[in-house]
Formats: structure tokens, C-alpha cells, sequence
């Protein structure tokens, strides 16, 4: 789609990322970040830079975003780059945006010497799934995503 911009987010974006991140938390049935750990979020971002905050926009609007970090695969001996959201609003779904964001990722990961990038998809997001499946990506059925939480 024309007129899109991908942009890494600056501080002044912080409300951007935390809005961005409560609209995917009630599309995924999750409680979105508290103002704490709302916080913590927008400085993990943009003063500690643990990840990477990118803007889909189009025109003067911010349309979606996409979270990304490092990983590190020992049996390619390259690094990966994991997809932690890639969230775009409802009303500008279906137009392109979502895979202009994704091929900027795989784009950055080349850039980057990845061997591959990585993310989670829950199960009953069938849109998504379709989407990646669309974009190349395959379930990996022999691996299973376990989680433990630390307090």
C-alpha cells in the first residue's frame, strides 16, 4: 500500500506503544499493562532499549505497530528475530498494513544476519495464522511453547 511509513518510535511515542499494547490486550482477552507497569513498558523501550518499537502510519495516523527483539539460535549460530506483537488497529485490517509490517521485519532480520524470525500465535486467531501460513511461515508441530512466570 502507498503512503505507509514504518518508523522506529522515540520516547515521545511511549503513549503510542502503551495505547497500542491495551488495544492488543482486549483483542487477546488479556489485561493490558497497569499505569506500573505501563511505566516500566514505555522505559524497558526507550531508555533501556531491551526492544524495538516500530510505527505503522499512514498519512498523519498510527495504524499498527510491531514489538521486536533479539534471540539467539545456537544451531545456526545466527541471530533470530522475534516477532514479540505485531498489532494492527481493527479498522485498518485487510488493507495491506499488517503485511507491510511484517516484510519490514523480515527485511530488518536480513539486514541483521538472522537466520530466521520467530513469534506466537494463539490458537483461535485463525486470521493470523492464515495470514502467516500466507506469508510463508510454517507451524512448528515438534516444539511446544512452555512459560514460567517469575514473581
Amino acid at each position: 500500500m502507498k503512503n505507509i511509513r514504518i518508523i522506529k518510535a522515540q520516547k515521545k511515542d511511549a503513549h503510542t506503544l502503551i495505547e497500542l499494547t491495551k488495544e492488543l490486550a482486549k483483542f487477546e482477552k488479556l489485561k493490558g499493562p497497569n499505569v506500573p507497569e505501563s511505566r516500566r513498558l514505555a522505559k524497558n523501550c526507550f531508555e533501556d532499549k531491551m526492544f524495538d518499537f516500530y510505527l505503522a502510519k499512514f498519512g498523519n495516523k498510527t495504524v499498527g505497530g510491531i514489538v521486536l527483539y533479539m534471540t539467539y539460535s545456537t544451531f545456526l549460530a545466527r541471530p533470530t528475530l522475534y516477532i514479540e506483537d505485531l498489532f494492527i488497529l481493527p479498522k485498518y485490517r485487510g488493507k495491506s498494513f499488517g503485511k507491510n509490517l511484517f516484510l519490514f521485519a523480515k527485511q530488518l532480520a536480513k539486514k541483521r544476519g538472522c537466520g530466521r524470525m520467530e513469534w506466537n500465535v494463539l490458537r483461535w486467531n485463525k486470521k493470523a495464522i492464515g495470514f502467516y501460513k500466507k506469508m510463508g511461515a510454517k507451524n512448528l508441530d515438534e516444539w511446544q511453547w512452555y512459560r514460567l512466570q517469575i514473581k
